[in-house]
């Protein structure tokens, strides 16, 4: 999991135009909005990413009316917009701390777990309504503890089996440019491609040592065929066979991912009709690497599988930008997908 909070330094302050009580802090790449005079640029925080979930504890008990979220009991973190003003984030004081932790505080530490902070995850959300649908009858019955006993012994051999994270294969929890803006620096002349990031399930498929299909969901093993989007996917595509020609013409054993979008996924905003897959990367399982753009391609073409779109081809990163916000500001736009959808 990424680090959702982390200890960070202010790298600068500046004036909000009109605005008096409180300022915009920079922090990695991202920009926050503080309190006036609360920090000095320099100082130590404490900084929690979008789509964190805090825990309700005393110290965010201030977050309630604005960020309390029933369904992830806690306070989700959102970007928020004041006037022309962004703010991805929020910042504490490392001081609230002291009660979770005796560490010295350092910069970069990953304070995540000692703060109980988890991640909005709307994908597992879904994954639990889907695996956990009941009618009303059921809902119904389900009140009563005799029910819920006799009923838990009719199904324990029918539950969907899941099973620990294959060791192989990484999750797709890829890391915002603004976290790692040292990348900007660093890749600046390495030839790149960009992608649209699509709104959907991320799905991960691979043969296992036995010859089995493995389907993965962003963070689950799903061992058990079941009528979830990501076996209805891998059963649409024929993903074995697919993974099988794979090995056969290239001579690659690769794990295929991408983006599962269409009905009832994040509001089906590209107004698919059925479960659609969308791969957007292919690793070479003998190194843990993923495979060169050109080969990603070949293997796409020669599976007939659509990639997410391809946003462009360019000598070196810096062409798209040279700073952190210019990199996000090429990010903006229309989805390739959909007319009228934002990126």
């Amino acid at each position: 999991m990424r680090n959702l909070a982390s200890i960070q330094k202010i790298i600068s302050l500046e004036q909000i135009p009109g605005k008096d009580k409180i300022e915009l802090a920079t922090v990695l790449g991202w920009h926050v909005i503080v309190e006036k005079s609360k920090y000095k640029v320099g100082d130590l925080v404490i900084y929690c990413e979008v789509d964190s979930i805090l825990p309700e504890l005393p110290e965010f008990e201030f977050l309630r009316a604005r960020c309390s979220s029933k369904k992830y009991q806690g306070f989700r973190i959102r970007t928020l917009k004041f006037g022309q003003t962004i703010s991805q984030g929020i910042v504490f004081p490392t001081s609230i701390l002291t009660s979770h932790t005796s560490r010295k505080i350092e910069e970069g530490m990953d304070v995540t777990d000692y703060l109980k902070i988890t991640k909005y995850d709307p994908e597992a959300w879904s994954m639990e309504k889907e695996t956990h649908k009941r009618g009303p009858i059921m809902v119904w019955f389900m009140k009563w503890a005799w029910f819920r006993w006799i009923w838990r012994k009719m199904t324990w051999n029918d539950k969907p089996k899941k099973a620990a994270w294959p060791e192989f294969i990484s999750k797709t929890d890829e890391t915002r440019i603004q976290a790692v803006p040292s990348v900007v620096e660093e890749y600046r002349n390495v030839h790149v491609y960009a992608t649209e990031k699509m709104d959907g399930q991320s799905s991960s498929f691979a043969i296992d040592a036995d010859g089995s299909l493995i389907v993965c969901s962003r963070n689950l093993w799903l061992k058990t065929e079941t009528d979830s989007n990501w076996w209805k996917v891998a059963r649409k595509y024929n993903m074995l066979e697919v993974l099988k020609s794979i090995k056969k013409q290239f001579n690659l054993d690769v794990i295929l991912q991408g983006e599962i979008c269409g009905p009832g996924i994040q509001q089906n905003k590209y107004g698919f009709t059925e479960p659609m897959f969308f791969l957007f990367s292919i690793t070479d399982r003998a190194t843990g690497k993923y495979v060169p753009f050109s080969i990603f391609m070949g293997i796409a073409e020669f599976i007939k599988l659509t990639t997410v779109p391809i946003l462009g081809v360019y000598s070196q990163l810096s062409t798209i930008g040279e700073t952190v916000d210019a990199l996000v500001e090429y990010s903006k736009g229309e989805s390739v997908m959909a007319k009228g959808v934002k990126r």
